[in-house]
């Protein structure tokens, strides 16, 4: 049951690994606010796994997961999430 769920969940955001990038000059951009999880406020690390919403607000996968496992919005901007379009199921079609 559990496995099922967590199937159901990861259709909520899609997943990426963080590549942490120094600047050459080596000054961060303090306008980047990406850089850390609006959940548990942790900094992204090199090589995590992170979920981003439809909504493009990015957190710690574990940590988004465990939010979509009780409430269906994003926890910044309290937009409604739905699920993503499964690419097995989108087609295109040209005309």
């Amino acid at each position: 049951m559990e496995e099922k769920e967590d199937e159901d969940i990861l259709r909520y955001f899609k997943l990426r690994i963080q590549h942490v990038v120094v600047p050459k000059d080596g000054v961060k951009d303090p306008t980047n606010t990406n850089e850390i999880c609006g959940i548990c406020l942790g900094k992204f690390k090199h090589e995590e796994t992170i979920g981003t919403l439809g909504c493009e607000h990015e957190y710690h996968a574990c940590c988004i997961k465990k939010w979509l496992l009780r409430k269906k919005n994003c926890p910044i901007c309290r937009t409604s999430v739905s699920p993503f379009p499964s690419t097995k199921t989108v087609q295109m079609h040209s005309n």
